[in-house]
């Protein structure tokens, strides 16, 4: 006869490669065999990678009310504290804050501290979502508004009302268009500014878009303020990005605006 497989463990080792569908049946199989209030946080946590967090409560919820004996509260609270994860997976920050708070409760004298720093975490970084889900982000309406100033030519307005959306939102779409309305105002050195923060973050971003634009604007504003070096600098990358895009049209403006910051950096060193 055939022994049965060790299901717990041939669970554990499909976690482990990440096959989370294979573990959630081989702990569903161990449950059946021996139900414990480990191999049902296993299992739920398998769904829970699955994307399967209302089903992951509901067995958690099930080892709560059938598999806890008497006065376990270290059980008690590491359930729901994994109850909370899902609830907030789910959208459903309050009652996640709820039971967050039902953990920490009963996990006190019962976890260790390493754990309970853990549990403290993920209710501070709860309480931080529930404050930005209460305020609303108005940075893509302060945008537009910015925009439609912009087009009007009413530069300073349009600078304030971009900087209200950066104070909602810091993204690099933001402070080229304020950098581009500083210098509209012949405010350059405002303009470098938020020319350098907008290539800070599209250099952090995957695909680096839109790079040689903003060094391209960040050069001419260089260059208005006579910093030629810097501007050379500038130019020089915004055509390197243009020539790996290949972009031809934008590769031959930069270099025109490249040869001109050489040119009068040559008169400089002269003088």
């Amino acid at each position: 006869m055939q022994e049965e497989p060790n299901w717990a463990e041939k669970g554990e080792l499909e976690y482990s490669q990440k096959k989370y569908d294979i573990a959630s049946e081989c702990f569903r199989k161990a449950l059946r065999i021996k139900p414990s209030q480990k191999l049902a946080m296993a299992l739920a946590a398998s769904m829970q990678k699955l994307g399967k967090s209302r089903e992951a409560i509901d067995v958690l919820r099930g080892a709560y009310d059938r598999l806890l004996p008497q006065g376990a509260e270290k059980e008690k609270a590491e359930l729901f504290w994994q109850i909370a994860i899902c609830e907030r997976e789910l959208g459903e920050l309050e009652t996640a804050s709820t039971h967050f708070q039902a953990a920490k409760d009963k996990a006190i004298g019962f976890m260790s501290e390493k754990e309970l720093s853990r549990l403290d975490a993920d209710i501070e970084s709860l309480k931080r979502t529930i404050l930005m889900k209460e305020k609303p982000n108005r940075s893509s309406e302060y945008f537009r508004q910015a925009e439609l100033m912009e087009k009007q030519k009413k530069y300073a307005e349009a600078a304030e009302l971009y900087g209200k959306s950066i104070e909602e939102e810091k993204k690099a779409s933001a402070f080229l268009r304020r950098g581009r309305c500083f210098q509209a105002c012949n405010e350059h050195r405002k303009a470098i500014k938020d020319f350098e923060l907008c290539a800070e973050l599209r250099r952090a971003a995957p695909t680096k878009a839109g790079m040689y634009e903003v060094l391209y604007f960040l050069g001419k504003s260089e260059q208005e303020e006579g910093n030629y070096a810097r501007a050379v600098e500038a130019f020089t990358q915004a055509a390197d990005f243009a020539s790996k895009n290949q972009d031809s049209d934008s590769l031959d403006i930069i270099v025109q605006s490249l040869e001109l910051s050489k040119a009068r950096l040559d008169v400089l060193v002269i003088l």
